[in-house]
């Protein structure tokens, strides 16, 4: 990862102009399902047609079970049929039952369809800093991407000014972001695993007994999740630069107006 993100940063440095605006990304969204209803899961594959990514920049990989049997293999057959062209791709995966040293589950079933993304990308020509991936539960890619911008902008912006970033700094930044996002991979597994259960209809989304415990039982605990989700392990705050009263506002004006009627 590390001589990617230097190869960024120079691409960067020596032309801003060259950094890739939403208009050329690719939106990857993997919709996994086991035995769901056909209106159930038609209704997730609609609201995607109404999100403000253009359609045809969306790439659909919908994850079904073979355990899901003959109705699910039809559903998936069906939204392709009804949905497959009103989208940039739309590719049916079916994870396969019984693969060794497999848990079955959701968490499985979107590991799988992400091996098919990457392969799809590749069989495509696609270059993969194009493709943005949406993970269907949780919503902490947000979270975490505006934290990491920000973790940037503090730690590069004056190294960026100055034209040289040098590898320890991009490694200082590397080391800081680490444990928020293992922190919050771990807490996005957790989710899957309480809400399975309720998916195939085994009982309600509850944590862990040991956990459900401990929450009820002393509920300030319950901000910990929260702030490694929302703020991360290591508070980012925006630069002081960025802080000052007297930053040029005409010239954040101008451009953001550009930038608006360029690319919005």
């Amino acid at each position: 990862m590390l001589p990617t993100m230097q190869a960024l940063v120079a691409q960067v440095s020596a032309d801003p102009r060259s950094i890739m605006r939403p208009s050329t990304l690719l939106h990857a969204v993997v919709v996994a399902a086991y035995n769901e209803p056909y209106p159930v899961i038609a209704d997730t594959i609609r609201t995607l047609l109404h999100t403000s990514t253009k359609p045809e920049q969306l790439l659909v990989f919908f994850a079904h079970e073979e355990r899901g049997g003959p109705a699910m293999a039809e559903t998936a057959r069906r939204l392709e049929a009804e949905y497959g062209h009103r989208f940039g791709a739309f590719v049916l995966v079916e994870h396969p039952a019984g693969l060794p040293d497999e848990i079955a589950g959701k968490g499985a079933n979107i590991t799988f369809a992400g091996h098919r993304l990457a392969e799809w990308v590749r069989d495509q020509a696609i270059d993969p800093r194009r493709v943005v991936v949406t993970s269907p539960l949780g919503g902490v890619g947000v979270n975490l991407a505006v934290q990491d911008g920000i973790a940037v902008s503090r730690m590069l912006a004056e190294p960026l000014r100055s034209g040289s970033v040098r590898p320890s700094e991009l490694r200082r930044l590397q080391l800081r972001r680490l444990p928020t996002t293992r922190a919050v991979e771990l807490l996005q597994s957790g989710i899957h695993r309480m809400v399975e259960p309720a998916v195939h209809g085994h009982r309600p989304i509850r944590p862990p007994a040991p956990v459900e415990w401990l929450l009820t039982t002393f509920p300030a605990l319950t901000r910990i999740p929260a702030r490694i989700l929302g703020i991360g392990i290591t508070a980012e705050h925006a630069p002081d630069f960025a802080r000052d009263s007297g930053f040029p506002q005409a010239a954040s004006t101008v451009s953001t107006s550009a930038s608006a009627k360029t690319d919005p």
